[in-house]
Parts: C-alpha cells; structure tokens; sequence
C-alpha cells in the first residue's frame, strides 16, 4: 500500500465533528485544514508525475521517429550513390566494350582497353558485392514503396536505356522524399 493510499484511509478512518453533526442533522462542515493541505500536496505531486510521465513519453516518440528519419536518410543516401556508382560504370563499361569493337585498333590502343576492362571489372564486382550494405537499411528501415521503387531502378541497370533508368531514379527520389516529408 502506497503513502497516498494509507493516509486517505487513514483519514477517512478517524472521525471528524463535522460527520457528528451531519448524522444529527446539521450541515456539514469544510474539509480539516490539515486534510486539505495534506490532499493539496499530494494531489499537485501525483499530477506533476503524470504530467512528467506524459512528457517524457511523447519525447520518447519524437526521439524515435527523429532516430529513424536520420537512419533512413542515412540508407537513401547510400542507396542513391551506389545507384549513381553503378550507372557510372555501366556507362564506363559500354564506351570500352564499344571501342574494343573496333577493327582498327592498334595493340597499344587494345592494352589500354583492356587494361581498362580490368578495372571496370573490378569495380564491377567490388560494387556487386557493397549491394547488400545499400540494400540492407532499406530492407530493414522501410518503407517497403521505397524499397520498391530502388528494385525496379536496379532493374533497368541491365537494360542499357538511359531513359528509362533516368525516369526510375526520379520514382525513386520522389518516394524518398515524400518518406522524409522534404518539400519541392
């Protein structure tokens, strides 16, 4: 039993001169002082904590929400560079796949090349294998629109149109924005 409770019982307990003369008849009179500065104090303590408990929970929620909002950004953010990063090398890759289709190359020219195959090469892999650390805070952080919208980009890496990748990474930077609430 709590020290509000028991002094309430307590009180209510002992017998007052104003509860006589209301059983005989007469009106009854105010509260004691004592009880009425005692249910002042702890009345005015008991809604400061529940005010303080209201308070701390709506922080909480606006912590939260502000945690996941930086978390999400942060996810965006890596997904647009890596997008960017793998148009760049799709890019990078045609222009020498086209070169080296050329006939009148001469053998320093196709050393080059393929020097430049090389590196493409490897960039391509290592960026195949960060997919997953792009991937992985939209997967996790949400929501799943966005998440569609970066699958169906992705998905028009291997058809080497230019237009059609352009129109899914603005579908996916307006579901970005529109997740982050970002005006214009």
């Amino acid at each position: 039993m709590d020290v509000f409770t028991a002094l309430t019982l307590a009180l209510t307990l002992v017998p007052s001169p104003s509860a006589s003369r209301a059983a005989d008849g007469a009106a009854a009179a105010p509260l004691d002082p004592t009880v009425l500065a005692l249910l002042s104090i702890f009345g005015g303590a008991a809604l400061a904590v529940l005010g303080g408990l209201f308070g701390a929970w709506i922080q909480g929620r606006r912590e939260h929400a502000r945690w996941v909002r930086e978390r999400r950004f942060d996810a965006y953010v890596c997904a647009t560079r890596f997008a960017d990063q793998w148009r760049y090398l799709r890019k990078t890759g045609n222009g020498i796949m086209a070169e080296l289709g050329d006939d009148d190359l001469t053998d320093e020219r196709r050393q080059t090349l393929n020097a430049r195959l090389d590196d493409y090469l490897s960039n391509a892999t290592t960026l195949r294998e960060e997919i997953s650390d792009a991937v992985a805070p939209l997967e996790i952080l949400g929501p799943s629109h966005v998440l569609d919208a970066f699958n169906k980009m992705t998905e028009t890496f291997a058809l080497d149109d230019d237009e059609t990748t352009t129109s899914a990474n603005e579908a996916f930077i307006l579901a970005v924005r529109t997740t982050l609430s970002v005006k214009g």
